[in-house]
């Protein structure tokens, strides 16, 4: 018999937290892979010799210097879990009877289905009044978002209709021919395409890496 996981109130909370849980473990694993690789192999080897067993290496070891890429990682994590509307928007547009609306659904509804502005804009300085002090992790999630939203595709085609709003990514598309394609102006504009994303990471990468950094041991 099939149920209907989003429109049970006792399961669609977590069949969207499932969801958006899915969707924060690509971001994790990667961090947590570029933290593995600043933890000391001398360390490693010298718990090994000491005789220790793998669990007690990785428990002992590994973890502890891997806290502040921890730290960067949670504080990412609750700022998107703060932020997050597009997901439980798709999926259950903050039903059944409002069990999974979160605080930018609320003020989304407060907005522009009540239409009460300065209740709205209230509720909107929670999100502010919550976000974190990690100078880190702000820097890594404004260079992540600015990256998706410059590379973003599908959401400028499918919602943008004049060629005044189009997005650089739509303009790559632009300069292909129905029966041509013009290789090499498609490959400088993408070079063109790229350097603000780079800048942003040039600017930003101090905050970015000092994270995952941290647990590095000096000599």
């Amino acid at each position: 018999m099939e149920r209907a996981w989003l429109a049970d109130r006792s399961t669609a909370l977590w069949a969207v937290f499932i969801a958006w849980a899915w969707q924060q473990t690509v971001l994790a694993m990667i961090l947590y892979l570029a933290g593995l690789t600043t933890v000391p192999d001398e360390l490693v080897e010298a718990a090994r010799v000491d005789g220790a067993t793998r669990f007690q290496v990785f428990a002992r070891v590994v973890v502890p210097l891997l806290r502040p890429v921890t730290t960067v990682v949670l504080s990412l994590i609750a700022i998107n879990s703060l932020r997050n509307f597009d997901l439980v928007f798709a999926m259950t547009s903050g039903g059944p009877a409002r069990e999974t609306e979160t605080v930018p659904l609320l003020v989304h509804r407060v907005l522009f289905r009540e239409l009460e502005q300065g209740r709205a804009s209230a509720i909107s300085m929670i999100l502010f009044a919550m976000l974190p002090l990690a100078r880190p992790a702000l820097a890594a999630l404004a260079t992540l978002q600015f990256t998706f939203i410059w590379n973003d595709f599908l959401y400028p085609l499918v919602f943008t209709t004049g060629d005044d709003v189009r997005t650089v990514m739509l303009g790559l598309l632009a300069v292909q021919g129905q029966f041509t394609v013009a290789f090499g102006t498609q490959a400088a504009l993408a070079v063109i395409a790229s350097v603000p994303t780079v800048l942003i990471f040039i600017v930003f990468q101090q905050h970015f890496v000092r994270g995952l950094l941290a647990s590095a041991v000096k000599g």
